[in-house]
């Protein structure tokens, strides 16, 4: 096991430089989410007010709500792949070893 100030070197001369590269890529990555995220409330909020113009019962408004979660998260998934397993690969992997 490495010592105290062997692991504060390897962070400060290794991690550091490739967290600050990350942290610029989150906070894209989050600006991104956000655009993302209000443009799809948006677009289910006018597809939901055209289709329910008639009148629907509770259990269509459950349904959309329901859908609207799981297709939200698929989307939150699929634009957080890549920088999960970036950061897995760079900063967990290295100190790991």
């Amino acid at each position: 096991m490495k010592n105290l100030s062997e692991l504060t070197d390897y962070y400060y001369k290794v991690l550091y430089p490739v967290l600050e590269e990350l942290e610029d890529e989150r906070k894209k990555l989050k600006s991104k989410i956000l655009s993302v995220g209000i443009i799809y409330t948006v677009i289910v909020i006018v597809l939901t007010s055209a289709l329910l113009q008639n009148g629907q019962n509770i259990d269509t408004y459950i349904f959309i709500g329901i859908a609207y979660l799981a297709i939200g998260g698929i989307i939150y998934k699929l634009l957080i792949k890549d920088y999960t397993s970036k950061f897995k690969t760079l900063i967990i992997e290295p100190l790991i070893r």
